[in-house]
């Protein structure tokens, strides 16, 4: 039984971004930190989550960690197994199906939209030292969806705040399997409510769970077992987690193309492990609309790989009746990515960070990707006071620091002054000022 990384954060699991993307190494690896190898091996491409992954590594999430890229990128590749036909599981459907789990899910639903579209559940699975990142969901609009666009792109879609006429609401279960209870090794769901640092949270309780919007509500994960360190995992390579059934454990490799093991990492018993199962559905007014959309979807432009899943889509109305989707021309419901690019141009337009829509679309696409990202994907601007150790450097720098990462630890270095804004990070005399933890400076190399 193998839990390879399905969608991760560093994984092309949707139609990629046309850009003009780098060339392989010839080891099959991207040496580029956020770029991963295409689906057909040939290029290095931006991932579907490179918006998590960038966005941890440069701010240490929601724990204000500052480590080497390494450590950083291995805490974010969790396991997962993602399934698209939840009334092909029995015993899935029955759980959704109850009156408890109907009644909690469509809580989180509006009030005019309760009726309930499941099209996913997942197995997350972390190893000790891992963390799920601070994100939302994948959204879904009218016409757009993961299927046909990179999520990363969605997720600056919902921020822009220029689709919302599309939006489709959304909510996610997010329940636990493993049968430890111990707050000691933290692994905390935590969410935000509200547009400050400080967030809520629930402790990952065996047979319980927690109901949320993930697609409007950004939302993470404490590291779980912020005491241990996981094994490097190469971001280019196809890590697994394997359950070897004679020796009762799990084994965390890497394979090859063929399927084949070709080294082992670690291995983890089944109480070291930190094991959710995350239920999603759409929430729309009326049953003829949760078709309507459905139905859409199977006849709009889609790319491999996603192909399959959306050949197999049918909806199951209440009391179990098929209805089969007729053919029809669902054009008119489809975002082309060039209508998308240029909404996205024009608002980079009125917030004063392109000239013009045309300047926008004509940049190196991978420049643009940037832009979007870091413009979308923000961060709160605070104003630092650095006291380098051993030398007479004594300012005040503007910097980027996550709003959900406070500092914890005693004031050694900062002073925070009023709200600013400016750089990403900070190199004083060759080290990166650790802005967060406050804690002494240490030379690393910037892996960006």
């Amino acid at each position: 039984m193998a839990f390879a990384h399905a969608c991760p954060v560093f994984r092309v699991c949707a139609a990629s971004f046309s850009l003009q993307a780098e060339p392989i190494g010839e080891d099959g690896l991207c040496e580029h930190p956020f770029l991963t190898p295409d689906n057909a091996k040939e290029k290095c491409v931006l991932p579907g989550r490179v918006d998590i992954g960038k966005h941890f590594v440069m701010t240490g999430g929601v724990n204000g960690l500052k480590e080497d890229y390494e450590t950083m990128v291995s805490r974010l590749q969790s396991f997962g197994r993602y399934m698209f036909n939840p009334s092909d599981y029995p015993a899935v459907a029955d759980l959704f199906e109850s009156e408890v789990f109907q009644d909690a899910a469509k809580s989180v639903c509006p009030a005019d939209k309760q009726v309930l579209d499941p099209f996913q559940f997942n197995f997350i699975i972390q190893v000790p030292g891992q963390t799920v990142a601070l994100h939302l969901d994948a959204p879904y609009f009218w016409g757009a969806s993961r299927f046909h666009y990179p999520q990363w792109l969605l997720a600056a879609m919902v921020f822009s705040g220029k689709f919302e006429d599309r939006f489709i609401d959304q909510l996610q279960v997010v329940a636990y399997l493993h049968q430890w209870d111990d707050p000691e090794r933290e692994g905390r769901f935590v969410y935000w409510t509200k547009n400050t640092r400080d967030y809520e949270s629930v402790p990952p309780t065996p047979l319980a769970g927690s109901v949320v919007d993930g697609s409007k509500t950004v939302h993470a994960a404490l590291v779980y077992r912020p005491d241990a360190t996981p094994p490097f995992m190469d971001k280019s390579q196809n890590n697994a987690l394997e359950y070897n059934k004679e020796a009762d454990i799990w084994e965390l490799v890497v394979k090859n193309e063929e399927g084949e093991v070709v080294k082992r990492l670690r291995n983890y018993t089944f109480d070291d492990l930190r094991i959710s199962v995350v239920y999603r559905a759409r929430c729309f007014a009326s049953v003829e609309e949760r078709q309507r959309y459905v139905c859409s979807m199977r006849h709009l432009p889609v790319t491999q790989p996603m192909l399959h899943v959306l050949t197999t889509l049918h909806i199951v109305l209440d009391g179990g009746v098929v209805i089969r989707c007729p053919s029809y021309n669902s054009t008119k419901d489809f975002i082309p990515l060039d209508t998308i690019l240029e909404t996205l141009a024009a608002d980079l337009v009125d917030r004063g960070k392109v000239a013009s829509v045309e300047a926008a679309l004509s940049m190196p696409r991978y420049d643009f990707a940037s832009l979007i990202l870091k413009t979308y994907i923000q961060c709160v601007a605070v104003c630092v006071m650095v006291v380098v150790p051993g030398s007479s450097l004594t300012r005040v720098l503007r910097l980027q620091v996550p709003v959900a990462a406070p500092c914890r630890y005693p004031l050694q270095l900062l002073r925070a002054v009023p709200p600013c804004t400016g750089a990403e990070a900070l190199v004083v005399a060759g080290m990166l000022v650790d802005l967060v933890r406050c804690t002494r400076p240490r030379r690393r190399a910037l892996p960006w």
